[in-house]
């Protein structure tokens, strides 16, 4: 084999010199150490971020699901229902998680039990955001004093009109509101007075359905509905796709003991 010449050696040389790191080896294993370091600090610091990141919308997974095709149906709906024979401990229950957000059942301990709806812990979650997960709707607590618009999107302020307008039909408030010269900007005093108590029901009712939450909460609305009002809020509640949980005096009057699990509060 012929030798290589001095020009050549001395050309590879140069050629060696120039790319030779210029660092020790020390170096670029500390940089990858703290790049490492930096990683895992910044996704700890994120964990409750990443913990959010499996909470998509239904319509991303269409037209299958986020799961494969059942082979037979789904049972029946099974609706929630609290009760107890002192009626005012159901609507304290229901205060302390919904309004409070609090835990009836926290034991006081640094990992007691936890409220979790749509996979958020409800009583760290913000107002706005706890608002968004649930609707409720009570015969026992009063409406503010507002517009009709204000009121049936109060959880949901940045919704559309037109959303709210579909939902005030679907719960049969069509007429009132063409009735009135300003429509859905029509005024009512607190506890919607100058509307009768079934049409007030009604308006709570849109007003918690209002986007599909995730749960919905019933308090003795039944209670404020005629016969027409209780078959528009079956139907409601037989297309409405999240859990209910509800309180009535007379629950068959909203569904069949087939269709509700009852969880007494006495224990």
């Amino acid at each position: 084999m012929k030798p290589l010449s001095q020009n050549t050696n001395s050309l590879l040389h140069r050629v060696g010199e120039t790319l030779r790191p210029a660092a020790q080896p020390v170096r670029p294993a500390v940089l990858r150490l703290t790049t490492g370091a930096f990683t895992i600090w910044n996704n700890m610091r994120r964990r409750s971020m990443f913990h959010k990141l499996n909470r998509q919308d239904a319509s991303q997974f269409d037209p299958v699901g986020p799961v494969r095709v059942l082979r037979r149906p789904l049972p029946p709906r099974v609706a929630n229902a609290l009760y107890d024979a002192d009626p005012n401990r159901v609507s304290a229950v229901l205060k302390a998680v919904l309004l409070d957000g609090l835990n009836p059942l926290d034991t006081k301990t640094e990992h007691g039990p936890a409220v979790l709806v749509a996979g958020y812990e409800y009583g760290a979650a913000p107002a706005a955001l706890r608002r968004e997960l649930v609707g409720m709707a009570s015969d026992r607590l009063p409406l503010e004093r507002g517009s009709v618009q204000r009121l049936a999107s109060y959880r949901l302020p940045k919704i559309s009109a037109d959303e709210v307008r579909w939902m005030l039909h679907r719960v049969g408030l069509t007429a009132q509101i063409v009735a009135h010269p300003k429509g859905v900007k029509a005024l009512l005093k607190n506890d919607g007075e100058t509307w009768s108590r079934s049409d007030v029901a009604r308006l709570k009712i849109a007003r918690a359905l209002l986007g599909n939450p995730s749960l919905v909460v019933l308090e003795n609305i039944d209670a404020a509905l005629d016969e027409q009002g209780l078959i528009m809020l079956r139907k409601l509640l037989d297309e409405y796709p999240g859990t209910v949980l509800f309180s009535s005096l007379v629950p068959q009057r909203l569904f069949a003991e087939s269709e509700m699990r009852r969880w007494p509060l006495d224990g």
